[in-house]
This record gives structure tokens, C-alpha cells and sequence, in this order.
């Protein structure tokens, strides 16, 4: 491999590397997220905030999306169990 294409492809491996880890991290704090839930069915997005060590609107994002596929509840301040049969308000 030329030195020239060297320079090309390392950069983009390590942001490439960078952004696989970065999306793992976020799918270990979502079934985190998902697990606090089934053992307390309701969890604050503070209380999240605090034992995941992120910063609350990232768990107000996480929130969001695991809501979008309908894996939770979102509520004023957290997040409910999503009981069987029961449906997500698309706002």
C-alpha cells in the first residue's frame, strides 16, 4: 500500500473504529436503560442520569428512541413500563 493511500485509509478506520464504539456504548446504556426498568417499572431520567454517568438529555434521547420503538413509556420526569396491548402517543 502506497505511503499517499496509507494516509488516506488510517484516518478513516480510526473515525470508523471511533464510531462503532461510540454506537456499542449507546446500545449497552439502552439495554441498560431497558433493564433498570423491568426491575423498578418506572425510573427517573435523573436517576438514570446518575448511575449511567451521562448527562440527562442523553437519556432524555435515549428515552425518545426506545419510546419510537416502543420498548417504553416516556412520562414527565422519566419512564414507565409499556404494558402489553397498551399504545405510545405519537406526539
Amino acid at each position: 500500500m502506497s505511503l499517499r493511500l496509507r494516509l488516506i485509509v488510517r484516518p478513516i478506520a480510526f473515525k470508523l473504529s471511533a464510531l462503532m464504539s461510540k454506537e456499542v456504548k449507546m446500545t449497552q446504556r439502552r439495554q441498560k436503560i431497558l433493564l433498570l426498568l423491568e426491575l423498578n417499572e418506572h425510573v427517573s431520567s435523573r436517576e438514570l442520569s446518575h448511575r449511567l454517568h451521562v448527562s440527562y438529555d442523553t437519556i432524555r434521547k435515549d428515552v425518545i428512541n426506545l419510546e419510537k420503538l416502543r420498548m417504553l413509556k416516556r412520562v414527565k420526569g422519566g419512564a414507565i413500563v409499556l404494558e402489553e396491548g397498551s399504545e405510545v402517543d405519537d406526539k
